[in-house]
């Protein structure tokens, strides 16, 4: 009897952090090196990694990219992108409107703040 696949390992090889995914219908083994071991970054990854995989049928991911700063280097950042939408904020809108306005950026900035943009998972 077959063995029931499981969720990939978060694993060290090389002080890196990589995962090893399979796809469904090929059978292939694809490593994915998500940057050095044990950093809250790379466990981000790591879950946006293995929910499109598992949300494709288990297929390869084609939108992910390991490094997303290498695409861009110059790419806001999410906190970048939270601090310039408050200083718009500020002008745009009454205080009461603001300050809901602020809580919940501030919520966006809690999850996601140091990922850029490009690699925010599904």
């Amino acid at each position: 009897m077959p063995r029931k696949a499981g969720t990939p390992a978060y694993r060290q090889r090389d002080s890196q952090a990589l995962v090893t995914l399979t796809d469904a219908v090929s059978r292939r083994r694809r490593d994915y090196r998500l940057g050095a071991y044990v950093t809250l970054r790379n466990r981000e990854q790591y879950h946006c990694l293995t929910a499109e995989w598992e949300a494709a049928g288990r297929r390869f991911p084609a939108a992910f990219i390991e490094d997303p700063g290498a695409a861009n280097p110059h790419a806001l950042t999410i906190a970048e992108v939270v601090r310039d939408s408050c200083r718009w904020a500020e002008q745009s809108y009454d205080e009461g409107e603001y300050r809901s306005f602020v809580l919940r950026l501030r919520l966006l900035l809690k999850f996601y703040g140091r990922p850029r943009p490009r690699s925010w998972c599904p």
